[in-house]
């Protein structure tokens, strides 16, 4: 994977230049910022909100026990479907079962990742929300795209659950919170 990341990486950098990304919000405060709301000891995390629900995240998770490890991405997404469609529905009955999805970088790179569901639960409005642990953040995180365009592919059978399979995250800051991340967790090891 990283001799094909390699080889592509000068045409997606020549990209850059020529690239125009449509990113719309329906909030504020959707940019990369480190999570003083959610902390957990021995780890340092940041965060970012999706485009559409204020509530829907994707944060990075560095490890203090290892401050060189690759971060692990945690994403977060509701859904009023359940509520909606399918109110006999257990939404916990998704847990530890798999979802396809499609990591599309400002339309000019497109990767598919499967994420184990670590738990779905209600929430208070009577919306569920399930959250993912990806292994490590992918590569091109490390690279400096503008939008990264998340979706539950068409063919995933656990898609009907969801309002909203798409969603976006504003890039820009992420490789200053993760430089920023990693100062703390090394301080934290001094």
């Amino acid at each position: 994977m990283k001799s094909a990341f390699l080889t592509l990486f000068p045409i997606l950098l020549s990209g850059f230049l020529l690239s125009e990304i449509k990113y719309e919000s329906v909030h504020d405060e959707t940019y990369w910022f480190p999570n003083e709301e959610f902390t957990l000891d021995g780890f340092q995390i940041g965060t970012v909100r999706s485009n559409l629900v204020w509530m829907d995240r994707m944060s990075v998770v560095i490890n203090e026990a290892d401050c060189s490890e690759m971060p692990k991405l945690y994403m977060t997404l509701s859904t009023s479907e359940v509520k909606k469609n399918y109110p006999d529905f257990d939404i916990s009955s998704l847990e530890s079962k798999f979802i396809e999805f499609g990591f599309n970088y400002d339309g000019k790179y497109l990767e598919k990742h499967e994420a184990r569901i670590n738990s779905a639960f209600e929430l208070e409005n009577k919306d569920h929300a399930v959250s993912f642990l990806f292994d490590e953040v992918p590569q091109p995180f490390l690279l400096p795209w503008e939008v990264l365009t998340i979706k539950i592919m068409e063919y995933d059978p656990n898609r009907i659950y969801f309002d909203l399979p798409e969603r976006q995250y504003r890039m820009g800051g992420f490789l200053t919170l993760l430089l920023h991340l990693n100062e703390k967790c090394d301080k934290a090891n001094e």
